[in-house]
């Protein structure tokens, strides 16, 4: 409900999103693959995992591989969990994780690593800082973050 409210909402002040050419096509994917760029997995639809059953889970992720596989891009050995917390997840992902060895899971928000794991591989955006000590704060900021959730997931 929430997600048809908010696309509701974007289409009243923004558009159709499809009209307003916010996400790449499969030529621009392809032309940013071609400079060095690596493409992986975000799912069909960028729905939350955790709160899709695992067939859907399995789905959302696997008929987006055979999109990009039959489009002629190659994935690398990637999923870029859709919002990219850790709460996102959920134990449906692990399942397909655990029954695809070869793919390795990317946070994008929040967080460093404390431990390797292929299941937790996160990653943090500095966004535009140069400056040492703004990037020093952002890194101590990512490493309390991480912290504090490792401690509260043991």
């Amino acid at each position: 409900a929430m997600e048809q409210a908010s696309a509701e909402i974007y289409r009243q002040f923004f558009g159709d999103p499809a009209d307003l050419g916010v996400h790449l096509g499969v030529a621009e994917i392809i032309k940013l693959q071609q400079s060095g760029w690596e493409i992986a997995n975000h799912t069909t639809a960028h729905r939350l995992l955790s709160s899709l059953s695992p067939p859907a889970v399995k789905a959302a992720i696997e008929e987006n591989a055979v999109f990009w596989r039959d489009n002629g891009v190659q994935l690398i050995n990637f999923l870029g969990f859709p919002v990219g917390r850790v709460c996102d997840v959920g134990p449906a992902v692990g399942r397909w994780l655990d029954d695809n060895p070869k793919i390795h899971g990317i946070f994008a928000n929040n967080g460093i690593n404390i431990n390797l794991h292929r299941k937790e591989w996160l990653r943090f955006s500095l966004g535009l800082q140069t400056n040492p000590e703004n990037m020093h704060k952002i890194i101590k900021n990512q490493t309390i973050r991480s912290r504090a959730a490792y401690e509260k997931i043991g």
